[in-house]
């Protein structure tokens, strides 16, 4: 995942920073409550990829939706009818 904790020197705290952007997201925390967030962080994090992966799956059963026909790994496009 893209968090990262780290004990600073000389002091009884961690940072928690994101790893991609290095974007600090607790500067002194406790170990725990630093992990804690993490954890917190990361589910956020699945969350969202999650739900992008819905809409774009929404999105494409919507417009078209796409059939193998025999195993013959060609790709049929049948088109929705139009309510009436």
């Amino acid at each position: 995942m893209p968090y990262k904790v780290r004990k600073k020197r000389g002091h009884d705290c961690y940072k928690v920073t994101n790893t991609e952007t290095g974007q600090v997201m607790a500067e002194c925390a406790t170990r725990e409550k630093a992990y804690a967030q993490v954890r917190l962080l990361e589910e956020l994090h699945e969350k969202k990829q999650d739900e992008k992966k819905q809409v774009v799956k929404i999105h494409t059963l919507s417009d078209e939706q796409l059939e193998t026909k025999d195993n013959t790994k060609k790709i049929i496009k049948v088109k929705k009818k139009d309510p009436k």
